[in-house]
């Protein structure tokens, strides 16, 4: 959607396409051409193009897929019009609304409905403004006569919150205004306060930073390096022991072999 690796998937007979949606449960593609009042569909890669119905005269505009159904909106019908998406034939569905005027495009929100890529579904794939994805990932975008900055994530005059902190290491974190973030004390803190912190407008972490990890006192720090050594002491015993276990099953299997070959 970055407007790279572009391919072209039907360059024939085509005049004016107005619409195009995905029905991903067939893996297939609709279309529709305005000028030529026709529903056409193909593979995802062009192959077994067909046409699907021909309305004439209606100056066909919008389409989307839902189910085993195709609904569509065109500029002289004061209606939705309501069809099977394999066969082509129109299913009772909309009586004309004059009040409508001219229906340009139309959609459907359903639970079915699925994100294209994953890379922008979650935290928006970490950009600050705009997120495209891929065929590899994701690109972050800016509106129009704004540059991305050289983290290649935030567009330029957007605020953004200081990530680097003396204290504490953010977790998978979107900073900017709006935006709650997890952390991670550093070592020799402990946590303060168990909450997540949150970008406010101006560029500031709410709570405060500095009440959210705090230095470990002298004792504390002791008891934690002497937790650390048992630890330690205890997993070096545990290895020790496997060791000379290991050392004896082998020590008894040699024997047995030797023993086994004199008899």
């Amino acid at each position: 959607m970055d407007g790279t690796s572009k391919r072209y998937i039907a360059t024939t007979g085509i005049e004016l396409p107005t619409s195009i949606t995905i029905d991903y449960s067939s893996s297939r593609l609709y279309w529709t051409d305005g000028r030529k009042d026709q529903i056409e569909s193909s593979d995802l890669d062009g192959g077994n193009r067909r046409v699907i119905a021909t309305d004439s005269g209606a100056l066909v505009s919008d389409i989307v897929i839902y189910g085993q159904y195709l609904f569509y909106t065109a500029w002289q019908r004061q209606h939705i019009t309501k069809m099977d998406k394999m066969t082509g034939s129109k299913v009772q569905f909309m009586s004309d609304h004059p009040e409508f005027g001219r229906l340009d495009s139309l959609d459907i929100y359903a639970d079915e409905n699925q994100d294209v890529s994953s890379s922008c579904s979650r935290k928006k794939g970490l950009c600050s403004t705009f997120c495209f994805p891929t065929p590899t990932g994701r690109t972050c975008g800016c509106q129009d006569n704004v540059n991305l900055q050289s983290d290649q994530l935030t567009c330029e005059g957007v605020v953004r919150c200081k990530t680097l902190q003396h204290n504490l290491n953010f977790i998978d974190c979107i900073p900017y205004p709006g935006q709650s973030c997890n952390f991670k004390c550093k070592p020799r803190y402990q946590i303060a306060v168990n909450t997540t912190v949150s970008c406010g407008p101006a560029g500031q972490w709410i709570p405060s930073i500095d009440t959210l990890c705090k230095v470990l006192s002298p004792s504390e720090a002791v008891k934690t390096k002497v937790t650390y050594m048992h630890l330690y002491i205890g997993s070096s015993a545990l290895g020790a022991f496997v060791a000379v276990m290991a050392i004896v099953g082998i020590v008894y299997l040699v024997k047995r072999q030797i023993k086994s070959r004199y008899e």
